[in-house]
């Protein structure tokens, strides 16, 4: 949430341009992106990640010129007049990765990986006959003996 308002607040904020976003040509908008890309940083100052600099603050921007009712014909991404900001994404980010400023990104596990260990987990459980923490002796349970099936 803060992203989409840090992005308007940016463009806005910007006296050099004197166009709004939506209404830029390829040119202005080239340069203008350039800027933002150098500039753009979370709300506690540190840098986005990789992924979100990409895939997330680019192609959202993209998307909003592209749909109603900015309806642009040509993307941010793949257009040959945004080369130059798209040079200038990239080297930031490999910038970043180079000084080792941004992490690998960490997956969560599958849904099959959560389940397969939670019934590995209910196994053990079950063997070792009895409800309850690990840390409570098995000659404090009642259940101790029980195997559940």
């Amino acid at each position: 949430m803060y992203c989409h308002f840090f992005v308007i607040e940016w463009f806005a904020s910007q006296t050099k341009f004197k166009t709004v976003i939506q209404e830029m040509e390829k040119g202005e908008l080239t340069e203008c992106l350039t800027m933002f890309y150098a500039a753009v940083r979370r709300e506690d100052g540190t840098e986005f990640k990789v992924s979100s600099l990409k895939a997330a603050i680019r192609a959202a921007i993209d998307r909003y010129l592209r749909q109603p009712p900015n309806n642009k014909p040509w993307s941010i991404v793949g257009d040959s007049a945004f080369q130059k900001s798209n040079k200038v994404l990239n080297a930031i980010c490999k910038q970043m990765t180079q000084e080792g400023k941004v992490g690998p990104t960490i997956h969560k596990k599958s849904y099959h990986e959560r389940t397969a260990a939670a019934a590995v987990r209910n196994r053990a459980t079950r063997r070792m006959g009895y409800f309850g923490s690990v840390s409570t002796p098995p000659h404090c349970m009642v259940l101790h003996n029980l195997l559940f099936r």
